[in-house]
């Protein structure tokens, strides 16, 4: 059997044809794209601040795990004392979370657990604290 020349061409003609009707069929099936995709854009600012809040609490975790405070842990305690008007020193108990213990004034050099609210506020003013410091290094 002879294959002449047209019908080579004929048939790569409606093969070309069939390719394009396959991409046209391809793009009308596809999804339009609706509209522009949502897009959080932060700021450098917001960056620091996130990363500072992220790092302090990572602090707060290290500070009452019981292992030797660094450099800035002894910052964070000191300043924590000093706004508070007395020796603070933090613990963690297993399941419990944090418990500061404060100076004991009616027995120096005891000490004694911070009552609920003492413990809420020494909290809070320990993350304030924190952070702030972490924020100032970040630089």
């Amino acid at each position: 059997m002879i294959i002449t020349n047209y019908h080579v061409q004929s048939t790569l003609r409606a093969y070309g044809q069939q390719l394009a009707e396959k991409s046209r069929l391809a793009r009308a099936k596809a999804p339009k794209n609706t509209g522009p995709k949502d897009e959080v854009v932060l700021s450098q600012e917001s960056k620091k601040r996130l990363t500072a809040q992220k790092i302090a609490l990572q602090l707060i975790g290290q500070l009452s795990n019981g292992s030797e405070p660094g450099v800035t842990q002894r910052e964070i305690l000191s300043r924590l004392s000093r706004e508070y008007g007395q020796p603070v020193s933090v613990e963690k108990k297993e399941g419990q979370g944090l418990f500061f213990k404060v100076s004991d004034g009616k027995y120096p050099g005891e000490t004694r657990n911070a009552s609920p609210q003492e413990a809420e506020r020494l909290h809070k003013k320990l993350f304030e604290i924190t952070q702030s410091i972490v924020y100032n290094n970040l630089g």
